[in-house]
């Protein structure tokens, strides 16, 4: 089954990639999003930092929606990082924050408590207004401080 945000994307007709880890945790998840038709930039602030930022630029410019996990691999847990602000804002690309909430799940005893749904649990994905990044310093920080809340709430 294709999520519903898969099709719409692809109705649309746009590409969308993720970017996941160049570990072999990232490896698993690559492959899964190709199954749903969406692509993979492989790296992460610990590695192939500087691969992943070019080709997500690169993504951006070229029209595709690029989605990250706005905490990164060494976290804090849900705090976001200044790469894919910074990259939003030089790229001009909006921020649309996606929130998913499971009724019932199990949470993994990592550093991000990473949450998997348990079967046929009720989940609840929330899509939330895109933004633009901020220039203004103070903007800049009641921008982020909005979004760790909306992504928390």
């Amino acid at each position: 089954m294709i999520p519903p945000f898969c099709l719409m994307m692809r109705k649309k007709k746009i590409k969308v990639t993720v970017l996941t880890s160049a570990s072999r945790d990232g490896t698993i998840l690559a492959s899964a999003m190709s199954v749903f038709g969406l692509g993979a930039i492989r790296g992460s602030s610990s590695r192939r930092g500087v691969a992943a930022l070019i080709a997500m630029k690169q993504a951006l410019e070229a029209g595709e929606s690029v989605c990250v996990t706005p905490d990164g691999p060494r976290g804090p847990m849900y705090q976001f990082q200044e790469g894919s602000l910074a990259l939003a804002r030089k790229t001009n690309a909006l921020i649309a924050p996606i929130k998913v909430q499971f009724s019932k799940h199990w949470t993994l005893n990592s550093w991000d408590q990473f949450k998997i749904p348990h079967p046929f649990s009720k989940v609840t994905v929330h899509f939330m207004e895109p933004k633009e990044v901020p220039e203004d310093p103070e903007l800049y920080q009641a921008f982020v401080k909005e979004l760790q809340v909306n992504m928390t709430a």
